[in-house]
């Protein structure tokens, strides 16, 4: 059985695969084949490196909130839920990027993979995206529900919320200004890893003997 101590280190250990996952990729949210194809096709290595990560991550962050006692909360019990929901979803995408990666090889004709990566981007990424964005909700519910339960950071709601106005910010500028939002949606994604990572870190050392013997002092 996988104790909360190895959860919080698996949360730890999913916080820095999840940021490095969206900045390996060309351009992270994009949804035009074209580009797409173009962009993968020269950088094809990191794509690849980016689809195992995204799977190493998820396979951490079920691991960890498998190592969760029952919840006692409904935040926590909706962010088990979603979270879990998301990891999947994080799985799904990682294939995702390794059929692009593949629609890329030099022995590939691109042309002919572009309405199949089209439809991909269209029609199929609509069973996609909500699995992939669950994640991003049930890991702020999972992580509050946790700090408020005294097994993770106190402030890590405000890290949630800063993240959230990051990524805003950065869609927003680039419909107003149309540049592009990259900078601001990796940035926004770092604040949440690292929203995920201090959950780890402080789930870990609630758990452990020596916080459990100061406690019963």
């Amino acid at each position: 059985m996988i104790t909360p101590r190895t959860g919080g280190l698996c949360f730890i250990a999913a916080a820095p695969l999840f940021w490095l996952t969206w900045f390996l990729m060309p351009e992270p949210g994009t949804t035009n084949a074209a580009f797409i194809l173009e962009a993968i096709a020269h950088q094809r290595s990191r794509v690849l490196l980016s689809a195992l990560l995204q799977t190493g991550c998820a396979v951490f962050v079920v691991l960890a909130v498998s190592s969760l006692p029952p919840a006692r909360s409904r935040l926590v019990t909706a962010g088990v839920v979603l979270t879990l929901v998301g990891a999947l979803g994080n799985a799904a995408d990682a294939v995702y990027h390794q059929m692009a990666y593949e629609m890329t090889a030099p022995d590939v004709d691109r042309i002919a993979m572009l309405p199949v990566m089209t439809r991909m981007q269209t029609e199929q990424v609509c069973l996609l995206v909500p699995l992939l964005l669950s994640f991003f909700p049930g890991t702020a519910c999972l992580c509050i529900g946790l700090a408020r339960a005294g097994q993770g950071p106190a402030n890590v709601g405000r890290l949630f919320a800063t993240a959230l106005a990051v990524g805003l910010l950065g869609a927003i500028a680039a419909v107003t200004l149309g540049i592009s939002p990259r900078p601001m949606t990796l940035s926004a994604l770092a604040l949440f890893s690292g929203a995920l990572g201090w959950t780890g870190w402080t789930m870990r050392r609630a758990s452990s003997p020596r916080s459990k013997h100061s406690l019963a002092l």
